[in-house]
Order: structure tokens, then C-alpha cells, then sequence
């Protein structure tokens, strides 16, 4: 009986083994042609919106691979950040860099995946077109590396708030600026940006910047549209201290133009504690009423 017994034991062992290596052959021949299915509709993509010939596409195809091993991805990362760019417009060459150049930020940053670092870069790129992606990417890693804010958190509040910025005269550094100062003490870029955004419409004061506002689902029931006379007399008004002789801060330079969200917050800054102090002395709210504007 036991003879019998360890017979059929060793039968069935030599049968599940095969059985399970045919299965691994099985797994391994399912998963290498969903890498072919992914590699096709990568290329089926980039023939969507590139007007090149299949053979350099498949060329590239080849080449991302080598592309991919310097910046530290995978080849269909590179294909696919290589379409993305090659969608807004972008000559193969010049997408070739840009996904590379995602892909880089991708690693320097906490972003989970190159998509959400493809649409930080796209979007900071369009509101800061006098610089080069890398510049952009260096200065981004140079502050995460500097201050209490994350790389990935920097390009997500240029994304969601640099265009208004650079729309109200702030440059690269000061925008970054702006968010990185505010980031330090609310460490909540999505705050962070929407609140930058929505001051800069504010100070702005015009029918356009109402309108805005609104979009983004703010309260605009107590908004006023001034003229920029106007608002300067306001901000004046409530930042009127001892230090400045009682003339208050001016939004506006020598030619009658606002100046950026950047110089008007340092500006006010730089007297708020005298402002509040002097408020306590005087039984008045200038500092809240400044806010509230």
C-alpha cells in the first residue's frame, strides 16, 4: 500500500510541476504581448499627431530605450510624454527633449507618475516662455532642496496659479517666491495657489478679474469693480503707519501701472506688524479691513 502510495506522491509532484512551469510560460507569453499591445498603441498615438513616417516613429521607438536608461524610466514613458508634446504642437525632436525633460522632474520631485509632471512643466512653460525647461526644472529643485516645500508642490502651484502671476508682472523667482513664503506657514500648495491667485484678481479690481473670480467659485457679492485711482486711495488708506509718513502703500508705479503681486506683498508686509500695532493703539481694524479688500 505505501509503495502504491509514494508511486502516485511522486506522479502527482512531477505533474503539478509541470503543470505549474506550463503556467509561468503561459503568464510570461500573456504579459509579453500586453507589453507589444502597449508598445502599439504608444506608436498609434504618436501617428495621431505627428506627420513623420512610420519608419522614423519605429526608429524612435528603438532609440527610447537608450533615452529612457539616461534619465532613469521605462521606453513607453518616453513614447508616451514624447506624444503628449508632440499633441500641442511640438516638432518630434523638440518632444523628444521636452519628455526627457519631464521625465527628469518626475525623478527630482514626489510626483507619483510623468503625467502629472508633463501637465506641471506644459503649464509652467506657457505661463514662463522666456525660459528654457531646465531652467525651469533647476530652479524648482534648487528650492525643494532649500526650503520647506516639496519640488512637486512648487510645479503644482505654478501650474494651477503661474499664469495669473506672470499675467500681473511676476517673474519666475518671485512667483516662486510668493508660494514658497506662503507654502512655510499654510503647507497646503492647493491653498497656497488658489489664495495667490485670487489676491492678484483682487488687487486687480477690474470686470474681467470679477469674472474670474466667479470661475473659480469665489464670493464676488461684495466685490466693487474700482478703478486702479480707486483701489490705490484704499490700499493707501489702510496702510497709512508711521514709517511711511502716513502715505500708505502704493499698488502702483511712477507710470500709473500695478505693480507685481510680489513688490506690493513686500511692501505691505514689511509694515503689517507696525499697521496691527498701531490699530491696538488707536481702537482701530485697518489690518483686517486690508484683508478683507
Amino acid at each position: 500500500f505505501f509503495s502504491g502510495w509514494k508511486e502516485k506522491m511522486v506522479n502527482l509532484a512531477q505533474y503539478l510541476t509541470s503543470f505549474q512551469a506550463m503556467n509561468q510560460v503561459w503568464n510570461t507569453f500573456k504579459q509579453g504581448l500586453e507589453i507589444v499591445k502597449e508598445f502599439d498603441t504608444a506608436l498609434t498615438e504618436m501617428r495621431k499627431v505627428s506627420d513623420e513616417p512610420i519608419s522614423k516613429l519605429k526608429e524612435f521607438q528603438k532609440e527610447s530605450f537608450d533615452m529612457a536608461k539616461s534619465v532613469g524610466t521605462t521606453a513607453l514613458q518616453i513614447q508616451n510624454s514624447t506624444a503628449d508634446f508632440m499633441r500641442l504642437g511640438q516638432s518630434m525632436e523638440e518632444a523628444k527633449q521636452s519628455s526627457v525633460n519631464a521625465n527628469i522632474l518626475k525623478n527630482v520631485s514626489e510626483f507619483d507618475n510623468v503625467d502629472d509632471a508633463t501637465s506641471a512643466l506644459i503649464s509652467m512653460q506657457a505661463a514662463y516662455k522666456d525660459l528654457t525647461q531646465t531652467e525651469l526644472i533647476d530652479k524648482l529643485d534648487n528650492i525643494g532642496n532649500r526650503y520647506a516645500v516639496a519640488t512637486d508642490e512648487l510645479a503644482t502651484g505654478l501650474q494651477k496659479s503661474g499664469a495669473t502671476l506672470s499675467l500681473m508682472g511676476n517673474n519666475i523667482d518671485e512667483s516662486v517666491a510668493l508660494l514658497t513664503a506662503a507654502n512655510s506657514q499654510i503647507q497646503n500648495i492647493d491653498t497656497v495657489a488658489a489664495g495667490e491667485k485670487v489676491i492678484s484678481l483682487r488687487i486687480a479690481g477690474t470686470e474681467e478679474a470679477k469674472k474670474e473670480l466667479e470661475e473659480l467659485g469665489e464670493d464676488t457679492s461684495d466685490y466693487v469693480v474700482a478703478t486702479k485711482a480707486k483701489k490705490q486711495q484704499i490700499i493707501k488708506d489702510y496702510t497709512a503707519v508711521a514709517s511711511n509718513g502716513g502715505k500708505g502703500v502704493d499698488i502702483l508705479d511712477a507710470n500709473g501701472n500695478y505693480k507685481n503681486m510680489f513688490e506690493i506683498m513686500n511692501e505691505i508686509g514689511s509694515i503689517y506688524a507696525e499697521l496691527q500695532a498701531e490699530d491696538k493703539k488707536y481702537g482701530e481694524n485697518r489690518s483686517m479691513a486690508l484683508i478683507e479688500e
